[in-house]
């Protein structure tokens, strides 16, 4: 009992909170998504903040396909000042799809998993954010990758 009580203490040490609410457009979503960030790890690096975070999110295609669904999760790292800050992140989205299979002459539906690493910017922590990432969508083994440049606007807290 005394060793879980001194692990979570370290851990409530260790991790600091930091939470994000934010609007995604061609992120890991891939579409348009929205997304809950927390950064549970941060340390001083070269007089900058290193954060790691992890996010998670439910997303849809805004193109006018209702029935296609994903689920954004992944982890980023984090690395600058107060406001500005670059990042590297990896992340997977579980897609849900339907489409008409010619072949078949039918609906057919679909669950891929696209890996989808970003690299990109954001503005501001708590308050007000915006991010700016190159995210290529990786559809393996059926299309090759697809660049795409996503923001996003969102809320820390």
């Amino acid at each position: 009992m005394k060793r879980a009580i001194l692990i979570i203490g370290i851990c409530t040490i260790a991790f600091s909170a930091g939470n994000t609410i934010s609007l995604k457009l061609l992120g890991e979503g891939p579409y348009l998504s929205v997304e809950y960030e927390r950064n549970f790890f941060q340390k001083e690096l070269w007089s900058q903040k290193m954060e790691l975070s992890a996010h998670a999110g439910l997303g849809m295609n805004m193109l006018g396909f209702r029935d296609e669904l994903s689920l954004p999760l992944g982890g980023r790292i984090y690395w600058g000042g107060p406001k500005h800050r670059a990042f590297l992140g990896l992340g997977l989205s579980l897609y849900h799809l339907k489409q008409y299979d010619y072949y078949d002459d039918e609906n057919t539906r679909e669950l891929r998993v696209l890996l989808i690493p970003a690299l990109g910017y954001r503005f501001g922590r708590e308050g007000i954010n915006a991010s700016l990432q190159l995210s290529p969508v990786i559809n393996p083994g059926n299309t090759p990758a697809v660049i795409w440049l996503g923001i996003s606007i969102g809320w820390g807290f």
